[in-house]
């Protein structure tokens, strides 16, 4: 009686501690070890308190078939426990990190200062390191892991919008799309439009059309490294770049392959499709604007890419009046 009462209050303790008693940001950095240790003993003294609980039949005594078989179902029953319950760690874990991303979240951006990937169909594990400081000034570094997909869209030392707890900063995340960024950042954010590439050719300075650009999505930055007649404008959270020269001529870049952007824009300005012989893309025309809508291969210099290469979508829009 008293090994039951005993393994059963450890049982209780173990699965509290693994549920609720381990700190948050300590669980968040090594959960793939908390959850293997737990499921591990909170599962053995889980089958001790349920083989001290379940009456004990031996070969000694006479037992019916039914009670033969008991004990294989008690194994099954441990081994469904140990799965359950890491399982049940792992989404619990996740469900937490989120809520209090949610509650306590703060924005920032942060710099990719390391990172590594190792893939196969059944595994991924890939992860960065990202550096960035709190709102209180102090430092941090934080390893979070990604999938083998988006490291590839990743580079060091490349800024990232980020969101971290104000409790545990080492529990954070990474901001991907617009409507995230802009829910933390408390700014409103969409995707650049021809219209806004009608409305940059006209204005006059850069410092003016990068105020522009970071009313609309952040974070564009702009170089006057192109030369004297030509300004570029970067956006080091999309990976997008706009180039802009003198001759009212604005190019915008972007990874993918995509040649339907502003299909209906398009329409509605007016443009006609106008037929190229030997030419690049699709060029559309109005009486005032000229369009090229064009895909190209653009080398990465990059050793660890099997291709050397990535595939870019530009839009070329040239004001003709």
């Amino acid at each position: 009686m008293q090994k039951k009462i005993i393994f059963s209050v450890l049982f209780g303790l173990s699965f509290w501690f693994f549920y609720r008693g381990i700190p948050l940001d300590f669980f968040h950095e090594y959960s793939t070890t908390v959850v293997l240790i737990g499921g591990i003993i909170t599962t053995f003294l889980f089958a001790l308190a349920l083989f001290n609980l379940v009456p004990v039949y031996t070969a000694n005594k006479t037992i019916d078939k039914s009670h033969d078989n008991l004990g294989c179902v008690l194994i099954v029953f441990v081994v469904l426990f140990f799965f359950g319950f890491s399982i049940y760690l792992i989404y619990d874990e996740i469900e937490r990190t989120s809520n209090e991303i949610e509650k306590n979240g703060i924005y920032t951006t942060g710099i990719i200062v390391d990172g590594s990937s190792y893939a196969t169909r059944k595994a991924d594990f890939s992860n960065v390191t990202i550096k960035f400081t709190t709102k209180d000034g102090k430092e941090q570094t934080t390893k979070q892991d990604i999938s083998a997909s988006e490291f590839s869209r990743f580079s060091q030392y490349q800024e990232i919008p980020i969101v971290y707890s104000s409790r545990y900063p080492s529990i954070l995340e990474i901001l991907r799309t617009d409507a995230s960024i802009a829910k933390y950042s408390k700014t409103k954010i969409r995707e650049l439009t021809l219209k806004d590439f009608i409305a940059i050719l006209d204005m006059e300075t850069p410092n003016e059309i990068n105020l522009f650009l970071n009313g609309v999505n952040q974070k564009w930055e702009y170089d006057n490294g192109g030369g004297m007649n030509t300004t570029i404008y970067e956006n080091k959270f999309k990976n997008i770049a706009l180039k802009i020269t003198n001759k009212k001529e604005l190019i915008y870049i972007l990874n993918g392959v995509n040649q339907q952007f502003f299909d209906r824009e398009i329409k509605e300005l007016g443009f006609t499709k106008t037929e190229i012989s030997g030419g690049k893309g699709i060029l559309y025309s109005n009486e005032n604007y000229i369009l090229n809508v064009r895909i190209e291969k653009i080398d990465t210099n990059d050793e660890n890419d099997i291709l050397g290469f990535k595939q870019v979508s530009i839009i070329d829009l040239l004001k003709v009046k």
